[in-house]
């Protein structure tokens, strides 16, 4: 999106379809329905082209809030007048999305650690009682 719309400055459905053809699933989804809807030009802003696009595969996307959030926020910052406003909110939402990953693998390196201490007790658990 930075690259393309931002440094230089393609409309608005192509950025949408370039963006589709390089990501996969339901995101892929939402993009190329946003490219289409951004096409027909029938929503007043780009926002509530991208937040149509994202209401209309709902039930396709397995994000939890805090995602929904950054697609949202996304949506809202697409309206901005200036270019230079837009890089920034969107550096800014992508740096949201790394804290975002950041915690994730963090939370996921805490759990492993939990799992596999569990399951080593369970063993030890196992043999004491067998034997």
């Amino acid at each position: 999106f930075l690259n393309d719309a931002v440094n230089v400055s393609m409309p608005l459905s192509e950025v949408f379809g370039d963006i589709a053809k390089r990501t996969n699933g339901a995101v892929s989804m939402v993009f190329e329905d946003a490219g289409k809807l951004a096409e027909m030009k029938n929503e007043k802003c780009a926002g509530d082209v991208f937040k149509k696009a994202v209401d209309k595969n709902l039930r396709e996307l397995y994000f939890e809030a805090d995602d929904m959030d950054c697609l949202y926020s996304f949506a809202a910052n697409l309206d901005c007048a200036y270019k230079a406003q837009q890089r920034d909110n969107a550096q800014l939402l992508l740096e949201n999305i790394r804290l975002i990953q950041i915690n994730l693998n963090d939370k996921a390196l805490k759990e492993r650690r939990l799992y596999n201490s569990a399951g080593i007790l369970c063993g030890i658990l196992t043999c004491v009682i067998l034997f």
